[in-house]
Formats: C-alpha cells, sequence, structure tokens
C-alpha cells in the first residue's frame, strides 16, 4: 500500500473536497461557466451573477458522477429554490428525478436525529446536502456541503458545511452560512444524501 494511500469514506470525501477549488471560484458577482465555476461573461452583462451555490453544488454532484438538477434542465437563476423541490420530488423538470438519482430526504434540521444522521453519512463518504428555500420564491435560497467531521449533536455546535455564496467558504459553520436565510437556522434547513462512490475501499493495487 502506498505511503500516500487514503482509506474509504470520509476521509476519501475529505480528500475529494479539498481538490474543489471554492475559494476562487463560483465567486459572487460574476456570470460563470456552472462546471467550472469560472467567470464566462463580463460583468453586468447578463443575470445569473449574485451568489452560486447552487451551481457549485451541482458541479461537485457532476464531478463524483452524480446528478443533482442543473442546466441545461434548469437555468442557474434561482435554481436553490428549485433543487431544493427536485430534492424533494416535487415539481416537475426534464431529466432525472432525485429518486431514481439516488438521494434520500434525511428531515430537516430541527427534527431528532437529522443532523447527526447527516454528518454520519458525510463521515461514510456519502455525499450530503443541506439546502434551504425561500418562502419567497422570487427571491434565492441556499444550499451546500455536509462535510465529513467530528461532531457531537448536544454541544451546541453546528456542523460545518463547504459553501459557495456572498463569500464561498471551504469550512463554515451551518449556522453562519444560512445567516442570510430568516428561519433557516436551527430547525428548518433541509437534510439530503447520496451514495458517492467513495464509500468503499478501491481494489488491491489500485494505488
Amino acid at each position: 500500500m502506498s505511503a500516500d494511500y487514503t482509506p474509504n469514506g470520509g476521509p476519501r470525501m475529505t480528500e475529494f473536497l479539498k481538490g474543489i477549488p471554492v475559494k476562487t471560484r463560483w465567486l459572487s458577482g460574476h456570470h460563470v461557466t456552472w462546471t467550472t465555476g469560472q467567470q464566462d461573461r463580463a460583468d453586468g452583462v447578463a443575470p445569473e451573477t449574485a451568489s452560486h451555490c447552487s451551481a457549485f453544488v451541482a458541479a461537485v454532484a457532476l464531478a463524483l458522477d452524480r446528478y443533482v438538477l442543473r442546466p441545461p434542465n434548469h437555468n442557474q437563476e434561482l435554481l436553490t429554490n428549485h433543487q431544493y423541490d427536485w430534492l424533494y420530488g416535487n415539481g416537475t423538470y426534464p431529466g432525472p428525478d432525485a429518486r431514481t438519482s439516488g438521494w434520500q430526504a434525511l428531515g430537516l434540521s430541527g427534527d431528532d436525529g437529522v443532523l447527526a444522521e447527516a454528518v454520519a453519512r458525510a463521515n461514510a463518504g456519502q455525499l450530503v446536502l443541506a439546502s434551504f428555500a425561500s418562502a419567497d420564491r422570487k427571491k434565492p435560497g441556499h444550499i451546500c456541503i455536509v462535510r465529513p467531521q467530528t461532531w457531537v449533536a448536544d454541544s451546541g455546535v453546528p456542523p460545518i458545511v463547504m459553501s459557495a455564496g456572498a463569500v464561498n467558504y471551504c469550512t463554515i459553520d451551518m449556522k453562519t452560512a444560512f445567516k442570510d436565510h430568516h428561519g433557516a437556522w436551527p430547525s428548518a434547513i433541509a437534510l439530503f444524501s447520496c451514495l458517492s462512490g467513495l464509500e468503499d475501499d478501491s481494489p488491491p493495487g489500485s494505488y
């Protein structure tokens, strides 16, 4: 086994997320190509520039060969609210649905055991999303990725997430990530999980 071997599950997901350039791409205020987060137009010449949490999440899922509602099946503008509906199986959208894409709704952040289950699944290597839709669907919601972590449910400390928004963060606590969305924390953030392909060890000799 090579010295740079990374075990399955959470460590492998952590290694994968470390390679995502969230601090330098999917930046607020620029129109971006959703798959890479790179600016693709001059500022001020197109909508879809405020922030890019939904594009970021879709790009991470794509890198894992997993599907989350994304262009061209829905454009980037206000995509987060539609991803929330899609993950719950609500609404009608082109392309695959959430259930057949492998997504499972875990519940809301205020429900007993849901945050602990979300963290446990992230620690097992699953892709776990935290999402909140705006009550006024003409305003954006927010969506981010729950990171593998050591977390104690009754510690009073929110779980850690990876988030693109007004400011992009490799690691930020969930409460702060959703601070601009009234009513989200602590009870109304929806958690979803999907197998990522990073849960299992690679075959012997693959490193």
